[in-house]
């Protein structure tokens, strides 16, 4: 049973990511967000997820503050990139 709701929540997922492709025109016109700001979302949580990895797999840290410390990181280098640029 287990085997077949996990496959159900993987196809479920890939059939949204298609979906979003497929209309991501209609998403960046329609959201109110623009490119730039998908983007600058996108990178945000691409480096949280990176830092989260490195620091629970690299330094053993537990999930909570690698994630805290990963997202303030990720924010805290955005910031700079924006500023200093």
């Amino acid at each position: 049973m287990g085997w077949v709701v996990g496959h159900l929540i993987l196809a479920g997922a890939v059939a949204l990511i298609a979906l979003a492709i497929r209309n991501r025109d209609h998403i960046t016109n329609q959201s109110g967000f623009s490119r730039d700001t998908l983007v600058d979302m996108t990178a945000t949580g691409a480096a949280t997820l990176v830092l989260f990895a490195i620091f629970t797999n690299t330094f053993g840290w537990p999930l909570a503050p690698a994630l805290a410390i990963g997202l303030a990181a990720a924010l805290s280098f955005r910031w700079h990139v924006l500023i200093v640029e």
